[in-house]
């Protein structure tokens, strides 16, 4: 017996943002009507930086210690961009339900810009 998925559309959370080199630029996630959402980062710049754009995904806490931050303080899933000859690459990170930052490193020393763009969330399967 063949599985359909049901898949919603979120719309895109941050359609650019410059980010300096070394720099970080965070996406706040809330997947709550589904099993997973996918999310995909696009990262556009030059092809000289000395490392690779990273990003990092850290979940809340369900209920954090008092005086604590509510997140993760090391990053759950962890995406590297190859450094190759194209200036645009986009990721596609997996998140299940649950709340999340995800936190985007563009690798130094030059700027790049960061999008966040309309996530899939599968919300059933019939």
């Amino acid at each position: 017996m063949a599985t359909t998925v049901v898949r919603a559309y979120v719309a895109t959370i941050n359609a650019g943002q410059a980010v300096a080199g070394s720099a970080y630029c965070t996406h706040t996630i809330a997947v709550t009507a589904g099993f997973e959402a996918r999310v995909p980062i696009r990262w556009c710049g030059t092809t000289n930086n000395s490392a690779g754009p990273e990003i990092y995904a850290y979940r809340a806490a369900l209920i954090p210690p008092a005086g604590t931050a509510p997140y993760e303080t090391e990053g759950r899933l962890k995406y590297v961009f190859p450094r190759t000859s194209d200036a645009v690459k986009t990721k596609v990170v997996e998140l299940d339900t649950g709340m999340w930052v995800l936190a985007v490193c563009s690798g130094g020393p030059h700027t790049a810009t960061f999008m966040c763009l309309t996530q899939e969330v599968i919300t059933a399967y019939i």
